[in-house]
């Protein structure tokens, strides 16, 4: 009975331990879909999950949380967290075999550093994590991180550097013919040279990222290369071109509701306009730019601004022009730190867009099948679960039976076995009467006379004062019971009820003071109380 007890103990133990694991599983797959959609949600089941994954001992998915939770720490700003989350994170990876993942990681380091401004540990993590990709022949993520190094040191100005990694990354990526992956290399390396005022070279590397299938398909791209050209063209001095490029992508807002892209497009609409002396255009274009300004976001406030006091200054309305140049200058104490921020944020957003929709894809994809599997697996599991408990169940039914038969099986052995050592005995004394009387030649008389005197000593062997307490029914049903008869074989061969057999065996077992029907049998057969007990009657009455 321990043991089942046990095995009981196990399996709901297996089955807790289980559901545990359903459930860190469905965090999971929460978590790569709402990366995407709800990055403070997904924050928050991540950093949830971390002691929950800990709790079960599972590298796995501790590792998973901490990944996820320290970029998305990155992504909120809170620096320190994320970094001392992904510190965490490579621990647990020591001695990690997916060298891939391990790279992640690395990279997620270094964007966080690259965040905090500490460049020369920013770079030792992305070339730790290009050397892991190499290791492993992976062409796609040594793109990736070149391309991270590219931006490593276009934001530190270092524009020449920054070219030949983006040159490096875009050639990788056109090795395995990566058209979208080219598309947004390309795409930084003319931000690179729009920042060094290569004119000329940027609208090239402009126009190839816009005119290639990935750029056409999805309308935010559309809008943020358009937008570039359009301001190419301006710097240029080719007024008409940049206000024809700015103009073509008016159409394509209503398809975004990004609050960065659409306000910058409208403030490149008003500089453009006021270049060509369309002063009321210009004004109306910046004030598009405000009503659809994100707030909180001071460059994009303190350019607003400044837009609007150079539309002042042109018309001459110079008192204007002084109020909205101080309402500009509110938003420079903030700007040391959160330009940084938004340059850094703005940089990894051109290499990250293209692989977070690949990424929000698959995601929606795995999510669904992770799901059915899930689903499958818990159904499963109850199956098993449901299985197992019958077995067990139906195997203590079975151990319990064969114990049961198996000990009557023995009780009944035994008292055959004892029945047959007395059978024996006799047999062996009347042999050795029958032989002592030939050898003596009695005659039939004497013979009678010698038999029974012996049988006369036999059964004047002195019976205990229990056994002399027994009525002669109880007697009766003490001799029969001695042959393993059952109650209900007793009361049929008795002629009486069932329950008066358990009354005579009640007061048979407290007269012999024993306690069951096993000390009783072994009385009768001490004392060869066994069967008939005619002769017995007739000496106790």
């Amino acid at each position: 009975m321990n043991r089942v007890i046990a095995l009981f103990v196990v399996l709901l133990s297996f089955t807790s331990f289980s559901q545990d694991r359903q459930k860190i599983e469905s965090a999971k797959l929460a978590v790569d879909t709402l990366f995407f959609s709800d990055k403070s949600k997904a924050l928050t089941i991540s950093e949830k999950y971390i002691p929950k994954s800990k709790a079960i001992n599972d590298t796995f998915y501790i590792t998973y949380f901490l990944d996820q939770a320290g970029e998305l720490n990155r992504f909120h700003g809170n620096l320190k967290v994320a970094e001392n989350q992904l510190k965490s994170c490579l621990k647990y990876k020591k001695n990690w075999e997916d060298l891939k993942d391990l790279s992640i990681t690395h990279n997620n380091l270094g964007k966080t550093y690259k965040m905090m401004g500490e460049f020369d540990l920013a770079l030792e993590q992305f070339l730790k994590a290009l050397e892991l990709m190499e290791r492993s022949d992976n062409v796609l993520g040594q793109g990736y991180y070149l391309n991270n190094i590219g931006t490593l040191f276009d934001d530190q100005q270092n524009y020449p550097k920054a070219i030949e990694y983006y040159k490096r990354s875009f050639e990788l990526k056109k090795e395995i013919q990566d058209s979208a992956g080219m598309a947004s290399t390309s795409f930084n390396i003319g931000i690179t040279y729009f920042n060094q005022g290569n004119w000329d070279q940027a609208l090239n590397y402009f126009y190839y990222s816009y005119n290639s299938s990935s750029y056409q398909k999805l309308p935010n791209k559309r809008i943020r290369a358009l937008t570039n050209i359009g301001k190419t063209y301006m710097q240029k001095g080719e007024l008409d071109s940049s206000s024809m490029m700015l103009q073509k992508a008016l159409p394509k807002l209503y398809l975004t509701d990004d609050q960065i892209l659409v306000p910058r497009l409208y403030l490149a609409l008003s500089e453009v306009s006021r270049k060509r002396n369309y002063i009321d255009s210009a004004d109306y274009f910046n004030n598009l730019a405000f009503e659809n300004a994100q707030r909180d976001n001071p460059k994009l406030m303190r350019d607003i601004f400044k837009d609007k006091t150079e539309n002042f200054a042109f018309r001459g309305d110079f008192k204007s022009a002084l109020e909205t140049l101080k309402q500009s200058n509110l938003y420079a104490d903030s700007l040391i730190s959160e330009t940084t921020i938004e340059a850094v944020a703005n940089i990894e957003a051109r290499y990250n867009f293209e692989r977070n929709l690949r990424l929000r894809k698959e995601a929606e994809i795995s999510a669904y099948k992770s799901e059915q599997i899930v689903q499958e697996r818990e159904n499963q599991l109850l199956i098993i679960s449901i299985i197992a408990l019958v077995l067990i169940t139906i195997v203590v039914i079975v151990f319990i039976k064969y114990r049961f038969k198996r000990r009557n099986e023995l009780l009944i052995l035994g008292q055959k076995m004892l029945i047959e050592n007395k059978n024996n005995e006799l047999n062996s004394i009347n042999e050795r009467l029958n032989q002592e009387l030939k050898d003596k030649q009695l005659t039939l008389t004497e013979q009678e006379n010698i038999l029974s005197n012996v049988f006369s000593k036999s059964q004047q062997e002195q019976l205990p004062d229990e056994l002399l307490s027994l009525s002669p029914r109880e007697m009766e049903v003490l001799a029969f019971l001695a042959l393993g008869l059952t109650n209900d074989e007793l009361a049929e061969r008795l002629f009486v009820s069932k329950s008066t057999i358990k009354t005579h065996l009640q007061r048979i077992y407290t007269k012999l003071l024993v306690k069951n029907r096993s000390q009783a049998i072994s009385i009768a057969h001490k004392y060869q109380i066994i069967g008939t007990i005619s002769q017995k009657e007739e000496e106790l009455s």
